[in-house]
Protein backbone atom coordinates (compact mmCIF):
# COMPACT_ATOMS: atom_id res chain seq x y z
CA UNK A 1 0.00 0.00 0.00
CA UNK A 2 1.20 3.47 -0.78
CA UNK A 3 0.78 6.19 1.56
CA UNK A 4 1.44 9.98 0.13
CA UNK A 5 1.76 12.07 3.35
CA UNK A 6 2.09 15.93 3.69
CA UNK A 7 5.40 16.87 4.53
CA UNK A 8 4.75 19.72 6.91
CA UNK A 9 2.61 17.85 9.34
CA UNK A 10 3.06 13.93 8.19
CA UNK A 11 -0.62 13.81 8.04
CA UNK A 12 -1.70 10.83 5.64
CA UNK A 13 -3.03 12.82 2.41
CA UNK A 14 -4.39 9.74 0.37
CA UNK A 15 -3.15 5.91 0.15
CA UNK A 16 -3.60 3.06 -2.67
CA UNK A 17 -1.73 0.85 -4.62
CA UNK A 18 -0.40 2.99 -8.20
CA UNK A 19 1.11 5.89 -6.98
CA UNK A 20 0.39 7.51 -10.36
CA UNK A 21 -3.26 6.33 -10.15
CA UNK A 22 -3.11 7.76 -6.57
CA UNK A 23 -2.12 11.48 -7.62
CA UNK A 24 -4.73 11.78 -10.55
CA UNK A 25 -7.27 10.82 -8.24
CA UNK A 26 -6.10 13.49 -5.45
CA UNK A 27 -4.80 15.84 -7.71
CA UNK A 28 -7.09 18.77 -5.90
CA UNK A 29 -5.58 17.81 -2.62
CA UNK A 30 -1.87 17.40 -2.62
CA UNK A 31 -0.91 20.41 -0.52
CA UNK A 32 2.56 19.83 0.65
CA UNK A 33 2.67 16.49 -0.57
CA UNK A 34 5.79 14.32 -0.58
CA UNK A 35 6.53 12.94 -3.78
CA UNK A 36 10.25 13.35 -3.78
CA UNK A 37 11.60 11.05 -6.73
CA UNK A 38 8.21 10.09 -7.53
CA UNK A 39 7.49 8.68 -11.01
CA UNK A 40 5.14 10.50 -12.55
CA UNK A 41 5.95 10.71 -15.93
CA UNK A 42 2.97 11.18 -18.31
CA UNK A 43 0.85 11.93 -15.46
CA UNK A 44 -2.71 13.80 -15.81
CA UNK A 45 -1.98 16.52 -13.16
CA UNK A 46 -3.69 19.62 -15.01
CA UNK A 47 -5.30 22.04 -12.47
CA UNK A 48 -3.57 19.94 -9.69
CA UNK A 49 -2.99 21.80 -5.91
CA UNK A 50 0.94 20.94 -5.15
CA UNK A 51 1.41 23.96 -3.33
CA UNK A 52 4.69 23.61 -1.18
CA UNK A 53 4.88 19.77 -2.28
CA UNK A 54 8.17 18.45 -2.51
CA UNK A 55 8.67 16.77 -6.00
CA UNK A 56 12.55 17.10 -5.81
CA UNK A 57 14.25 14.03 -8.40
CA UNK A 58 10.72 13.38 -9.65
CA UNK A 59 9.95 12.53 -13.10
CA UNK A 60 7.97 14.58 -14.44
CA UNK A 61 8.54 14.05 -18.23
CA UNK A 62 5.47 14.58 -20.34
CA UNK A 63 3.48 15.32 -17.28
CA UNK A 64 0.34 17.41 -18.01
CA UNK A 65 0.69 20.16 -15.31
CA UNK A 66 -1.20 22.94 -16.96
CA UNK A 67 -2.91 25.60 -14.66
CA UNK A 68 -1.48 23.33 -11.96
CA UNK A 69 -0.79 25.15 -8.76
CA UNK A 70 3.40 24.58 -8.03
CA UNK A 71 3.90 27.49 -5.67
CA UNK A 72 6.39 27.05 -2.97
CA UNK A 73 6.99 23.50 -4.56
CA UNK A 74 10.15 21.78 -4.46
CA UNK A 75 11.68 21.26 -8.05
CA UNK A 76 15.31 20.80 -7.09
CA UNK A 77 16.30 17.75 -9.71
CA UNK A 78 13.22 16.99 -11.11
CA UNK A 79 12.85 15.39 -14.26
CA UNK A 80 10.51 18.20 -16.50
CA UNK A 81 11.34 17.09 -20.37
CA UNK A 82 8.07 17.66 -22.22
CA UNK A 83 5.95 18.49 -19.41
CA UNK A 84 3.10 20.90 -20.33
CA UNK A 85 3.03 23.84 -17.67
CA UNK A 86 0.72 26.69 -19.84
CA UNK A 87 -0.96 28.83 -16.97
CA UNK A 88 0.82 26.60 -14.27
CA UNK A 89 1.87 28.68 -11.38
CA UNK A 90 5.45 28.27 -10.04
CA UNK A 91 5.78 31.33 -7.87
CA UNK A 92 8.21 31.14 -5.38
CA UNK A 93 8.72 27.39 -6.87
CA UNK A 94 12.28 26.46 -5.42
CA UNK A 95 15.33 25.20 -7.44
CA UNK A 96 14.00 25.25 -10.82
CA UNK A 97 16.64 23.62 -12.83
CA UNK A 98 18.30 25.77 -15.60
CA UNK A 99 18.11 23.70 -18.37
CA UNK A 100 13.92 24.14 -18.43
CA UNK A 101 14.52 27.08 -20.42
CA UNK A 102 12.88 27.96 -23.13
CA UNK A 103 14.25 28.68 -26.58
CA UNK A 104 12.60 31.54 -26.83
CA UNK A 105 15.47 33.27 -24.58
CA UNK A 106 17.59 33.47 -27.86
CA UNK A 107 15.05 36.73 -28.27
CA UNK A 108 17.12 38.12 -25.40
CA UNK A 109 20.46 38.50 -27.18
CA UNK A 110 19.16 39.88 -30.19
CA UNK A 111 20.83 43.55 -31.52
CA UNK A 112 18.07 44.70 -33.45
CA UNK A 113 14.02 45.89 -32.78
CA UNK A 114 11.90 42.25 -33.06
CA UNK A 115 8.18 41.67 -33.21
CA UNK A 116 5.80 39.95 -31.24
CA UNK A 117 2.09 38.73 -31.87
CA UNK A 118 -1.15 39.44 -30.13
CA UNK A 119 -4.58 38.33 -31.64
CA UNK A 120 -7.25 40.62 -30.16
CA UNK A 121 -11.25 40.66 -30.64
CA UNK A 122 -11.54 43.67 -32.67
CA UNK A 123 -9.67 46.09 -30.56
CA UNK A 124 -9.95 44.36 -27.34
CA UNK A 125 -7.33 41.78 -25.84
CA UNK A 126 -9.53 38.92 -24.39
CA UNK A 127 -7.76 38.13 -21.49
CA UNK A 128 -6.51 41.90 -19.99
CA UNK A 129 -10.06 43.18 -21.14
CA UNK A 130 -7.68 46.60 -22.76
CA UNK A 131 -8.49 48.55 -25.57
CA UNK A 132 -5.11 48.61 -28.20
CA UNK A 133 -4.86 51.34 -30.64
CA UNK A 134 -3.25 50.74 -34.06
CA UNK A 135 0.12 52.72 -34.32
CA UNK A 136 0.12 53.40 -30.57
CA UNK A 137 3.19 53.14 -28.15
CA UNK A 138 2.45 50.93 -24.47
CA UNK A 139 4.19 51.33 -21.73
CA UNK A 140 4.22 49.44 -18.62
CA UNK A 141 6.62 50.52 -15.68
CA UNK A 142 6.02 48.07 -12.82
CA UNK A 143 5.85 44.93 -14.77
CA UNK A 144 6.61 41.66 -13.71
CA UNK A 145 10.13 40.17 -14.27
CA UNK A 146 9.45 36.53 -12.74
CA UNK A 147 9.90 34.00 -15.62
CA UNK A 148 7.88 31.48 -13.10
CA UNK A 149 4.61 32.95 -13.85
CA UNK A 150 3.20 32.49 -17.45
CA UNK A 151 0.84 35.44 -17.21
CA UNK A 152 1.77 37.86 -15.42
CA UNK A 153 1.90 42.15 -15.20
CA UNK A 154 3.15 44.04 -18.47
CA UNK A 155 2.79 43.85 -22.72
CA UNK A 156 1.66 40.01 -22.92
CA UNK A 157 3.18 39.08 -26.32
CA UNK A 158 3.60 35.55 -28.02
CA UNK A 159 4.50 33.83 -31.84
CA UNK A 160 2.21 33.91 -34.26
CA UNK A 161 1.78 30.10 -34.34
CA UNK A 162 0.74 30.19 -30.59
CA UNK A 163 -1.65 33.17 -30.84
CA UNK A 164 -3.24 30.54 -34.19
CA UNK A 165 -3.53 27.83 -32.02
CA UNK A 166 -5.23 29.33 -29.25
CA UNK A 167 -7.89 30.74 -30.90
CA UNK A 168 -7.82 27.56 -33.39
CA UNK A 169 -7.05 29.53 -36.20
CA UNK A 170 -9.89 31.83 -36.18
CA UNK A 171 -9.70 34.59 -38.96
CA UNK A 172 -12.53 36.79 -37.29
CA UNK A 173 -10.11 37.66 -34.70
CA UNK A 174 -7.64 40.55 -35.55
CA UNK A 175 -3.69 39.30 -35.55
CA UNK A 176 -1.79 42.49 -34.10
CA UNK A 177 2.23 42.75 -34.58
CA UNK A 178 4.17 44.51 -31.87
CA UNK A 179 7.27 46.03 -32.66
CA UNK A 180 9.94 45.65 -29.33
CA UNK A 181 13.21 46.48 -28.62
CA UNK A 182 15.18 43.15 -26.73
CA UNK A 183 15.99 45.06 -23.77
CA UNK A 184 12.49 45.99 -22.80
CA UNK A 185 12.27 42.24 -22.60
CA UNK A 186 10.53 41.78 -19.09
CA UNK A 187 10.53 37.81 -18.78
CA UNK A 188 10.56 34.59 -20.90
CA UNK A 189 8.72 31.99 -18.55
CA UNK A 190 9.99 28.80 -17.67
CA UNK A 191 8.86 26.16 -20.45
CA UNK A 192 7.27 28.96 -22.11
CA UNK A 193 5.21 27.25 -25.02
CA UNK A 194 5.42 30.77 -27.52
CA UNK A 195 4.68 33.67 -24.82
CA UNK A 196 6.60 35.92 -23.12
CA UNK A 197 5.96 39.93 -22.00
CA UNK A 198 7.73 43.28 -22.19
CA UNK A 199 7.83 46.57 -20.91
CA UNK A 200 7.36 48.33 -23.87
CA UNK A 201 6.36 47.77 -27.82
CA UNK A 202 4.31 49.94 -30.39
CA UNK A 203 1.29 48.44 -32.03
CA UNK A 204 2.59 48.69 -35.78
CA UNK A 205 0.22 46.83 -38.11
CA UNK A 206 -2.61 43.59 -38.20
CA UNK A 207 -1.83 40.66 -40.43
CA UNK A 208 -4.08 40.75 -43.40
CA UNK A 209 -6.51 37.46 -44.11
CA UNK A 210 -3.85 36.63 -46.75
CA UNK A 211 -0.58 36.30 -44.89
CA UNK A 212 -3.17 34.51 -41.85
CA UNK A 213 -4.32 31.62 -44.69
CA UNK A 214 -1.11 31.62 -45.99
CA UNK A 215 0.68 31.05 -42.23
CA UNK A 216 -2.28 28.61 -41.68
CA UNK A 217 -1.52 26.51 -44.83
CA UNK A 218 1.97 26.31 -43.84
CA UNK A 219 1.57 24.96 -40.45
Amino acid sequence: MIEIKNRFNNEIICKGDNLKDLVEKNKAYLRGAYLRGANLRGANLGGAYLWGANLGEANLGGANLRGANLRGANLGGAYLWGAYLWGANLGGAKNLPSKFKTDLNILKYQINKLIGFKYLNGKLSPYQNFEYELGKTYVVEDGSTDERILCDKGINLASLQWCLRETDNDLSKTYAIFEFDPKDILAIPYNSDGKFRVSKATYIRNLTEEELKKEIEDL
